[in-house]
């Protein structure tokens, strides 16, 4: 009896281990791989982690994003412009690889970082849009003419500043000239009338700056060679009792005297 039992409890134990190995029939037990965890990217919000059967069978859960350090771990290398880079996610259902090639320099374009002056060189620059790296050349400096053309130049005055633009393949460079501050009557003095100098006494010289301020100065007399020439001499003739005279010269112009004979 107890023998005639065993024989069916073995033979129930096998037709249940035949049907499992009939696909999702009877009683078929799902044999489930390892979990893969899928994601667009590692921003991507959604996170999902799958496994299935070999019967076709599949199930998912899903993950917290890979913002959530309390989640996943996190292992990286940044890329750059001489090594690819990676991010790797793990948690208790696996891990997922992210990986990042190498960066192209992205170079903008060329701009005079420090200007040249007259005596100095300058700095040519340009850099790249996504890291430090960057490329320097040398610019002649301004008194190079083979390299800069003025063209334009505005000359400074006591009424207002000036500048000078130099050109070149470089670009253009502005050197600005200073508003000229004090008063300028270099050129502008003229004699007062009636208050010429002879040869002993001095006289009066007025001069009138471009902004309309005026200076007034002592002329010296015309005996003062430091101050004035002697360009024509006639000597009077006492016979024929003709009087002589002499003209004079200097930055304040021209002075024509007369020289009375004497008996």
């Amino acid at each position: 009896m107890k023998r005639s039992k065993l024989l069916v409890i073995l033979a129930v134990c096998m037709l249940l281990s035949l049907s499992s190995l009939v696909a999702c029939s009877g009683n078929h037990f799902h044999a489930y791989g390892n979990w893969e965890i899928a994601a667009e990217s590692a921003e991507a919000e959604t996170v999902t982690a799958i496994r299935s059967c070999e019967c076709g069978v599949s199930e998912s859960r899903e993950l917290p994003a890979f913002t959530d350090a309390e989640f996943w771990a996190l292992e990286s290398a940044q890329n750059d412009h001489f090594q690819a880079g990676y991010k790797i996610f793990t948690c208790v259902y696996g891990q997922i690889r992210f990986d990042y090639a190498i960066i192209e320099t992205q170079f903008g374009d060329w701009f005079i970082a420090q200007d040249p002056d007259l005596e100095n060189t300058g700095v040519y620059k340009r850099e790249c849009a996504c890291c430090d790296l960057e490329e320097t050349e040398t610019i002649p400096a301004l008194s190079d003419t083979i390299c800069w053309t003025i063209t334009e130049e505005v000359q400074n005055s006591h009424l207002a500043a000036g500048h000078i633009t130099y050109s070149s393949e470089y670009g253009q460079v502005v050197i600005d000239l200073p508003q000229i501050m004090e008063h300028n009557y270099d050129g502008t003095y003229v004699i007062i009338a009636g208050n010429e100098p002879t040869l002993t006494e001095t006289g009066l010289a007025k001069g009138k700056c471009e902004c309309g301020e005026e200076d007034e100065i002592v002329v010296p007399a015309l005996q003062d060679e430091s101050c004035w020439n002697c360009i024509y001499y006639v000597v009077p003739n006492a016979e024929k009792e003709t009087d002589g005279k002499a003209i004079y010269e200097s930055v304040f112009g021209r002075i024509e005297i007369r020289i009375p004979w004497q008996a």
